[in-house]
């Protein structure tokens, strides 16, 4: 490995790119640690200044030996992604667009394959369904903005070259993977305009946006891709928005989870049902009004009209914006400075993973790691006392 990391040729080689995949598949000593970190690197620096176009297999090679080295997890996971530079990749996907594609799109497959096998309840769900509009992005989110800004960029050019890809990506297995697809038909409704019809049979279309507002990508792709449709093709996509009734629906769940175990705050109350119920059609309303009244059918803009008199103040939700924010403890210094032996006992036992990580819209608490922090800042305070706290 380090002697590739400092070769460099004017010309490409083949001969060279060939060897150099031979050896990242031999899997050699610690690749992605320590100092092999560094040099996959300065590894894709180097390539990606002199033969950008030639690093896509080099980062399908690599991607390839981080799951052949870590069986049973993905590099998407927490802070795996960190064993490739985000840096090194977010400057190919400049330089390169269609090399990234070939160099990742295996790798979120495969990996997108492991999150569904795992289940809702696995602990990768909730990141791969988490996507950030504008802000901050971390761990997966990060990565999936750079493909979906390199998808969109290869459609607009070469929509020929990004199908290949894209077909590779079954909008019917996850969030992410239609999120994919209705951000391509954005930034191509004349190419690829036609296939929503087939996308919105599947529910999931309607949660594949953004974070605080799930609806967004499609009601953007439905904007654009409407005046490239036929009148059939829009009715299909206008019955499906009108059967929409996610309102409704969990009104409905609620009241069956009442009926079973009764009542129980803040969530499963009858208030919220009544809640719930009010609320019906508003995010009918968001979907329409983002499309636009002028590409509407009769049908669907006598909706929209009914929708405006029922929510005559309400405004259309947008997407949530993240900030930076310091991850802190799970229990503050204040009241850890109150805190009694058995207290810090039971606070270790509760939070012994990362899994617990809470993210608001101005927050970040941590886990284990952010209470050992406070927990080491007590015992320099107090040696003597947590010397003798048993654990």
């Amino acid at each position: 490995m380090n002697w590739f990391v400092f070769v460099r040729r004017n010309k490409p080689d083949d001969y060279l790119l060939q060897l150099f995949e031979d050896v990242i598949n031999s899997h050699p000593n610690n690749l992605f640690q320590d100092q092999g970190r560094d040099h996959i690197i300065m590894l894709l620096h180097t390539w990606g200044g002199k033969s950008p176009e030639r690093c896509g297999r080099i980062l399908h090679s690599l991607f390839e030996a981080w799951f052949e080295l870590n069986p049973g997890h993905n590099p998407f996971e927490r802070d795996e992604f960190k064993a490739i530079d985000t840096h090194s990749l977010a400057e190919l996907s400049k330089k390169a667009p269609q090399a990234f594609l070939h160099g990742t799109t295996d790798a979120i497959v495969r990996s997108i394959d492991m999150v569904v096998a795992e289940g809702n309840t696995g602990g990768n769900w909730y990141s791969f369904n988490y996507r950030t509009y504008t802000g901050h992005r971390f761990g997966f989110d990060e990565f999936l903005g750079m493909y979906r800004f390199v998808l969109r960029k290869v459609v607009q050019k070469t929509p020929e070259i990004a199908i290949n890809y894209l077909d590779k990506l079954d909008p019917h297995k996850h969030q992410c993977l239609m999120h994919l697809h209705l951000e391509a038909i954005q930034a191509n409704p004349t190419y690829l305009g036609n296939r929503l019809p087939a996308l919105v049979t599947n529910e999931m279309i309607f949660d594949a946006g953004w974070h605080g507002a799930d609806w967004l990508s499609f009601a953007h792709a439905c904007h654009e891709a409407f005046p490239h449709l036929s009148s059939g093709e829009k009715k299909v996509l206008e019955q499906a928005i009108l059967d929409h009734t996610p309102e409704i629906d969990l009104a409905i769940r609620v009241l069956k989870g009442i009926n079973q175990k009764g009542e129980t705050e803040p969530f499963w109350t009858k208030k919220s049902i009544i809640h719930n119920l009010n609320r019906s059609g508003y995010e009918q309303l968001c979907i329409l009004e983002t499309i636009g009244d002028k590409l509407l059918s009769s049908v669907a803009l006598s909706r929209l009209h009914k929708l405006r008199r029922k929510f005559p103040k309400t405004k259309i939700a947008k997407p949530n914006y993240i900030e930076a924010h310091w991850v802190g403890s799970p229990i503050k210094q204040a009241k850890c400075d109150r805190m009694k032996d058995h207290h810090w006992l039971s606070a270790i036992e509760c939070y012994n993973s990362d899994e617990d990580t809470r993210y608001g819209s101005d927050f970040i608490n941590g886990g284990a790691r952010q209470l050992a922090v406070e927990l080491q800042e007590a015992t320099k305070k107090d040696p003597a006392r947590f010397s003798d706290l048993s654990l």
